[in-house]
């Protein structure tokens, strides 16, 4: 009598180790053959997710973005993000052809077919990128699929986000100076700008200011009313004339010394005093005019000296503008005299 073991079926192996048991074939294997002790290996470039598979043709070839590197592959590895495979190629056997994306352009997903994605202009990538990056505030590209750098504003120009493609112009009554400008910045106080993107503002001339910032035309600088002035570009306030000064227009770079026989006891004003009768000043740019001393006198305004009284006449006092005459019975016989 005869004890006979069946065979093991198509897709499925069995050796001496396993005492007979038949065992399917793994993933990347197939057994074409009945009672083989042995599963065979998908080759490369091909892969087979099921087990118990019959046929060499049920290993299928990687599509293309993805490659198998080893026999027996049970899946096809995916090319990297940052990479990609030419849609031409199928079946690869090689990671090598996962190529980097270019500078100037990116991938985010794996296993990609085709071309990597160019960056758009206002933004850079190096190679093998998975994203592009944004030029930073201040900076722009005008044109995609670059590598960097960004390029900085030019003087007169801005970019306030990140991502420029181009920079804009500054606006009348501001100006930039360049070097990553993300704002433009208003004409300070004493300042202005008619044009578009400038570098830099104008200045008032001397004898006018500007209070506020912003100005966008010549004329928003103003005179310095009589009794002040200024005497630099750029002003924002004008100074009052000092004492022994003044200014009688509109617009002064400078003030005025006080002339001879005048004075200012104050500061900014538009005119000096006439000293009074009784005064007299010999120098210009004074505060006060000098009173005339006893035995002198003035009758005049304006006067840069004083005068002695006549022989018979005198003053006691000081400031006067008429000598008195002697009493009857009195004399004096010189002139400039203070008694009687």
């Amino acid at each position: 009598f005869c004890f006979c073991m069946s065979r093991c079926e198509a897709g499925t192996f069995s050796n001496a180790a396993q005492s007979g048991a038949c065992t399917p074939c793994e993933p990347g294997k197939y057994n074409e053959q009945v009672g083989d002790s042995s599963c065979k290996d998908c080759e490369k470039g091909k892969s087979s997710a099921a087990t118990r598979q019959t046929q060499e043709s049920t290993c299928k070839g990687c599509a293309s973005g993805k490659y198998a590197d080893a026999v027996g592959s049970a899946s096809c590895t995916e090319c990297e993000a940052g990479r990609a495979m030419s849609n031409s190629i199928t079946a690869s056997i090689n990671p090598s052809e996962c190529r980097e994306c270019d500078a100037g352009r990116w991938n985010e997903q794996t296993a990609l077919s085709g071309t990597c994605e160019i960056c758009v202009a206002g933004k850079y990538s190096s190679a093998a990128a998975t994203q592009c990056t944004d030029c930073a505030a201040g900076k722009f590209l005008a044109t995609a699929g670059q590598r960097g750098p960004c390029t900085e504003c030019s003087a007169g120009r801005f970019a306030g986000d990140p991502g420029a493609s181009s920079c804009f112009p500054c606006q009348a009554g501001s100006s930039s100076e360049g070097g990553n400008r993300i704002v433009c910045l208003s004409c300070v106080a004493g300042q202005w700008q008619d044009l578009n993107a400038s570098a830099s503002c104008k200045k008032c001339v001397q004898g006018k200011f500007r209070v506020s910032a912003g100005a966008k035309v010549e004329s928003a600088c103003t005179d310095c009313s009589a009794g002040l002035f200024v005497g630099m570009e750029g002003a924002s306030a004008c100074t009052k004339c000092a004492e022994g000064k003044y200014s009688g227009q509109t617009g002064g770079t400078v003030c005025i010394l006080c002339e001879i026989g005048r004075f200012a006891n104050k500061e900014g004003q538009i005119a000096c005093a006439q000293c009074p009768t009784g005064y007299a000043q010999d120098q210009s740019g004074k505060l006060l005019c000098n009173a005339c001393a006893a035995g002198l006198y003035q009758s005049h305004t304006s006067q840069w000296n004083c005068t002695e009284c006549l022989a018979g006449q005198y003053t006691n006092s000081e400031a006067n503008s008429l000598c008195s005459e002697c009493a009857i019975g009195r004399y004096l016989p010189m002139s400039g005299s203070s008694r009687w």
